[in-house]
């Protein structure tokens, strides 16, 4: 997914889900998280939040500045692949409670955000 945005960013792959970025002197190129109204059903909402636009521009927005301003590809998975190394890989397991989901986004919530994103980098 994360790699799919910076492809749509760089104009490399098409932006049919129209994704708005902009940037932040601070904190790189983010992803505008769509929203729907207030008064929109549960259902709906789960419906939105569960899709492409949303959950990849949550993962991206997660992404601290010195990985998400990178301009290579093969430049920018590398360090991807050092930004995700500092997580751990805890799958749940059926019949076990686990502390979260194993997603980029519990994990940094779950260890104060973007402390946690500019320690990794």
């Amino acid at each position: 997914m994360i790699i799919h945005v910076w492809k749509i960013y760089h104009h490399c792959s098409p932006n049919d889900i129209a994704m708005e970025f902009y940037e932040n002197s601070r904190l790189g190129v983010k992803v505008k998280i769509p929203f729907l109204h207030k008064t929109a059903t549960l259902a709906a909402q789960t419906l939105v939040d569960s899709s492409f636009a949303v959950h990849a521009a949550k993962l991206w927005n997660k992404l601290p500045r010195t990985v998400n301003i990178i301009d290579d590809l093969d430049s920018f998975k590398i360090h991807l692949g050092s930004f995700l190394r500092h997580f751990p890989d805890q799958p749940p397991v059926t019949g076990y409670t686990t502390r979260n989901r194993n997603s980029i986004i519990d994990w940094t919530n779950q260890s104060g955000g973007s402390q946690m994103d500019q320690r990794l980098c």
